[in-house]
């Protein structure tokens, strides 16, 4: 599948540079209700989450992507207002789980599934980890869970290489972006000069952004 990810032009190339990309947190995500999807009317039920919730924190990072670049709204809250770039890379559909958008909280069976087995089941493990509220349906995500050690740390953050399960395939720029099309050409490695570089601008006839012709 290919799928992006949003960023500004800076983190963009440097990015490209060091041929990796910057992995996230569970519990530092911009949604609150990250892993929160569930019906939690029961005391016992929000505490054994919590628990939950931080030992996958600390066994799990996550890479986001979204299926598509042409939505606006994407560039607007992740590509620095449109003058960022999306960097597109081809990913195994075994290495990807789609997120579902959900207009309510889950109703699980809560009760019969700690009483089983004392914890939240991997089952439920991967549904509460692939349920997001109806209202982020645009960003149409996908999601990389990694393992800490399959990822490494650089001033503070944490990042995952380019590989066979991450491998780049287009650098697409942002309609406002001044980062030039050379720019960004420079910046891409020698393992990955097939990639293709594409320009964008805002539609003329929709809400969407498109392709420009390559100068």
């Amino acid at each position: 599948m290919l799928a992006y990810q949003f960023m500004s032009a800076g983190y963009a190339l440097d990015d490209l540079r060091k041929r990796r990309v910057k992995v996230s947190f569970l519990n530092d995500m911009n949604d609150p209700f990250e892993l929160l999807g569930a019906t939690l009317a029961r005391a016992e039920h929000r505490v054994a989450f919590r628990k939950w919730r931080d030992h996958m924190n600390s066994i799990s990072r996550a890479l986001c992507f979204s299926r598509k670049w042409s939505n606006p709204v994407l560039w607007s809250h992740y590509a620095d207002k449109h003058r960022g770039v999306a960097l597109g890379f081809e990913i195994p559909d075994v290495c990807l789980l789609p997120i579902s958008y959900k207009a309510a909280r889950l109703e699980l069976e809560l009760e019969k599934n700690m009483l089983k087995t004392g914890k939240v089941d991997d089952d439920l493990g991967v549904k509460l980890l692939t349920t997001k509220f109806a209202d982020w349906a645009y960003e149409d995500e996908v999601r990389m869970f990694l393992k800490p050690h399959e990822t490494y740390e650089e001033l503070g953050l944490h990042f995952y290489p380019f590989s066979s399960e991450l491998t780049l395939k287009q650098v697409v720029i942002g309609a406002r972006a001044a980062v030039s099309r050379k720019e960004v050409a420079a910046a891409i490695q020698p393992q990955d000069s097939d990639v293709e570089i594409i320009s964008t601008r805002l539609a003329f006839k929709s809400f969407r952004i498109m392709r420009t012709p390559a100068k």
